[in-house]
């Protein structure tokens, strides 16, 4: 007789509730024979047994809303599956690779694979790998996933299929681009496992276009030719054929067996994803992953205010270059996201505030950010009380039941101190008709601050910037750092390709905390990768 479903879940959930009535050996006694397994009473499950049973529920709950037609719903029951560490859970991930249609769902599940994949067997690895070259030919990989296909195939040999990605990959990174920097790093190992002679004259060839040239010299450089890179300055085609004669004559004299099997043991991991947890069966955090989480973002209004300054030119700089991809993302988890601006300096400056009106549209916010340059300022404090009132009441805010409304501000320097009062009693009253706000500390920087770009603040700008901690905290939001990365003219040195974040990126902080928002606490741990994923896959869409 089978037991009925419901029972089933209730012997689940008193498995997990009932407290220990075993008596454990005592480890404090000193001798040689290890500690005896307790005793179970008839009926007793042991603890393996309850962590099987508690993983079965939750695996096959959460593969349930992997099924969803709904990707968001898709993507976070695969999020909350890749949190389980258990050979079942791995099955099922191989398992709804096939089933999870091609898109970012299953740029999901193969990322949440690649978190776990030293602990693949041979037939599932090869799936995965099957699964990723499938991907990368519809190039659903892009911004940092990128990485983790290129690097599997660096250690997977130089097959038709793996040139092939890096071939396609050559024509979307530029080394200018800390965006791209883990996706060359990975090509580099490619090139340096590969030993393809084929691959490297062709590169070689490529050095002719000097678009191309620092970047070849960059995938080169693992071969241990001893070759210099060639420095940046006039003169530099003249420079560029001398090193690419250098390189063919290495290339003539150098021994190069190419791999094309497998060889390499790849042990994978996602710093996009993070690893799994084992369940521990007495902890009541595995009761509340019994229930997922749902993004109540239907009708979602985000007012981004920007202190326009001269300091700021970087964050104008990256406003043109990835706004869109904010508009993009929040398009792909609400039914209807609108983007506005507010562009503030201070008195005596060519303008105190700008709009641009919230707009679900791209191109007019495009054509907006590009009118507006950096420039004024000069002493600290600017006009932040001003820009944040003309924010709340100029901006044409949704007026349908349970629409979220978001104001982000972004600026590197405090209000003016006889303002605070006037704009905690402004935060609080929007607080209370469903405003919410954020605050971002701009930390911006030039090439020498580069060299040192894990430390995003200093004690200075901490004391300045309280303010937004204090306008976060009466605004029911968070105040965070924001690093500002933008391409450059100069050439990244190997450090750069260490110390530069790419998590640091302002869109993804700002829009995961925009998803914390709107779940409970219990649930942020999901919410970060599921946040960390979609901001890559609207990278060079």
């Amino acid at each position: 007789m089978k037991t009925p479903f419901f029972t089933r879940i209730s012997l689940v959930a008193m498995v997990v509730l009932l407290p220990s009535v075993t008596a454990w050996a005592n480890f404090d006694d000193e001798t040689e024979s290890p500690p005896k397994p307790p005793r179970l009473k008839p009926g007793q499950l042991t603890e393996q047994q309850k962590i099987d049973q508690i993983a079965n529920y939750l695996i096959e709950s959460f593969a349930d809303e992997m099924k969803s037609k709904d990707w968001v719903v898709s993507a976070l029951g695969t999020v909350s599956l890749a949190q389980i560490d258990h050979p079942l859970a791995t099955a099922k991930l191989v398992e709804m690779l096939e089933i999870v249609p091609r898109g970012i769902g299953r740029v999901y599940v193969w990322e949440a694979l690649n978190a776990r994949a030293s602990c693949l067997d041979k037939d599932q690895f090869e799936k995965w790998h099957l699964a990723g070259l499938d991907l990368s030919k519809a190039r659903e990989f892009r911004g940092h996933l990128r990485s983790g296909l290129m690097t599997l195939a660096g250690a997977t040999g130089a097959t038709d299929d793996n040139v092939i990605f890096f071939n396609q990959l050559m024509t979307t990174t530029d080394i200018a681009n800390p965006v791209d920097h883990s996706t060359l790093k990975a090509m580099r190992q490619a090139v340096t496992n590969w030993q393809d002679s084929k691959l490297i004259l062709r590169l070689i060839g490529m050095m002719a276009n000097p678009k191309h040239v620092y970047k070849i010299e960059y995938l080169l450089s693992g071969l241990k030719s001893n070759i210099p890179p060639c420095p940046v300055g006039r003169n530099g085609v003249k420079i560029w054929q001398k090193s690419k004669i250098k390189w063919m004559d290495w290339l003539e004299k150098a021994d190069l067996k190419k791999v094309t099997k497998y060889k390499l043991p790849y042990i994978g991991g996602s710093d996009l994803i993070g690893p799994p947890e084992k369940i521990e069966p007495a902890s009541p955090k595995w009761r509340r992953k019994l229930e997922l989480p749902r993004l109540k973002l239907d009708h979602l209004d985000v007012s981004l205010v920007v202190d326009s300054t001269g300091s700021m030119s970087p964050v104008v700089n990256w406003l043109r270059s990835d706004l869109h991809k904010m508009l993009d993302a929040l398009r792909l988890i609400s039914k209807e996201p609108r983007l506005g601006l507010v562009f503030y300096r201070d008195q005596d400056d060519q303008y105190l505030t700008t709009g641009v009106p919230l707009t679900g549209y791209n191109k007019a916010l495009q054509q907006a950010v590009h009118k507006v340059k950096a420039a004024g300022g000069g002493d600290y404090p600017e006009a932040v009380f001003e820009a944040l009132c003309d924010s709340i009441n100029n901006q044409k805010w949704s007026r349908s039941p349970g629409a979220k409304k978001v104001i982000v501000l972004i600026g590197d320097a405090p209000p003016h101190a006889d303002t605070l009062e006037k704009i905690e009693l402004m935060v609080k009253a929007a607080v209370k008709n469903g405003f919410r706000f954020y605050c971002v500390k701009a930390t911006t920087y030039n090439k020498t601050l580069l060299k040192n770009s894990d430390k995003l603040k200093n004690i200075e700008g901490d004391k300045i910037l309280l303010d937004f901690d204090d306008i976060a905290t009466w605004g029911n939001g968070k105040s965070i750092w924001g690093q500002y990365l933008f391409r450059s003219r100069y050439i990244p040195s190997e450090r750069d390709f260490e110390n530069i974040k790419w998590r640091h990126r302002p869109n993804c902080q700002i829009v995961s905390e925009m998803v914390k928002g709107v779940l409970a606490k219990e649930y942020h741990s999901r919410a970060q990768p599921f946040v960390n994923i979609l901001m890559e896959y609207v990278e060079q869409r």
